[in-house]
């Protein structure tokens, strides 16, 4: 303070006049006010750089978070994929040896041996020719309707020429196609049930189904059709088998299988 004062005297006594004193005291204060305002100026941009700043490591934290989170749930959901992969195949494994020993046992029978279906019927026991062939495939389910029909139609057709059943392939095709079933199914099985409707227990019933009649064949396809997609699979496995002829299970899937074969 007394360095000060006596800055403040020495400026007296060396100025020219007051005017230049007064001058000089403006211009100090003036630049001390900017310099304040400068520094005030400075500090507050610094502030704002450090909220900033930390508001920037805030979001590359969670970046990173985001990141890592996405990675495991990658990880998840790679590893239950591979986890239902390896269920699936393990279960096509089982179900390709249930199938194998069911057409074994077949085979075994000879080919004069017969079996009793579910109804009371016999029925020839059948294999395929080109062994343990997977019943899900040989369906092109790409097709639109009218070609899908048009094509199982007449294949089916040529399976039934000859039976009571006769000419009724568009009946199968459609329903099978609405309902999601294997096309070749129904007939293959009217085939081991009935002789392909030569022998019905019940009017119209040429599946061996329960104590079931209907008044024509086409009522009793589209019957039997939406039935085998609400009861079962929609193409022939061991299980159905094993639900529908319970007793004969392996001679009537390889015999429905045989059906397929030749549709």
């Amino acid at each position: 303070m007394q360095q000060d004062s006596m800055g403040l005297l020495d400026l007296l006594v060396s100025s020219d006049s007051l005017e230049d004193v007064i001058e000089y005291v403006q211009y100090s204060n003036a630049i001390s006010y900017r310099s304040e305002r400068e520094i005030s100026e400075l500090l507050e941009a610094s502030k704002e750089l450090a909220a900033a700043q930390s508001d920037l490591e805030a979001r590359r934290d969670d970046a990173t978070k985001a990141r890592q989170d996405a990675e495991n749930a990658l990880n998840e959901a790679e590893a239950a994929r591979t986890a239902e992969q390896n269920a699936y195949m393990a279960k096509q494994a089982a179900l390709a040896e249930q199938e194998k020993a069911a057409l074994e046992e077949a085979a075994r029978a000879g080919t004069d041996a017969t079996f009793q279906t579910e109804n009371g019927n016999d029925s020839l026991v059948r294999t395929p020719t080109s062994g343990a062939v997977p019943a899900i495939f040989g369906v092109n389910w790409n097709m639109g309707r009218e070609e899908f029909i048009s094509h199982w139609a007449a294949r089916i057709d040529a399976f039934l020429s000859g039976f009571p059943l006769a000419g009724h392939g568009r009946t199968f095709a459609e329903a099978a196609y609405d309902h999601g079933v294997d096309p070749r199914l129904s007939p293959a099985i009217s085939n081991v049930e009935s002789t392909r409707g030569t022998y019905c227990f019940l009017p119209y019933n040429a599946w061996g189904w329960g104590h079931m009649s209907w008044p024509d064949w086409d009522t009793a396809i589209r019957a039997h059709i939406a039935g085998l997609a609400a009861g079962y699979a929609p193409y022939l496995t061991v299980a159905t088998a094993n639900k529908y002829c319970p007793p004969n299970a392996a001679y009537w899937y390889a015999t429905v299988l045989w059906g397929i074969e030749h549709i």
